[in-house]
């Protein structure tokens, strides 16, 4: 399953990613991904990235790759 990208759209702006393995500040254990949401990011986009985190345990506990 993937996501469209409007589920994404109402945080993007603010999320904070780890870096790559290429890229500065690599820490040897995360490849990129996601890290978090900005704390100055507003509530609009903090709740909607919390329902997205939500759906992410849910799919993940019920065996679904999102």
């Amino acid at each position: 399953m993937t996501l469209p990208y409007n589920v994404l759209e109402a945080f993007d702006d603010y999320l904070e990613c780890y870096p790559d393995e290429d890229e500065p500040g690599f820490d040897g254990v995360h490849y990129g991904g996601i890290k978090g949401i900005k704390e100055d990011a507003p509530e609009s986009a903090k709740k909607a990235f919390k329902k997205f985190q939500a759906e992410l345990e849910e799919a993940k506990k019920n065996g679904t790759k999102l």
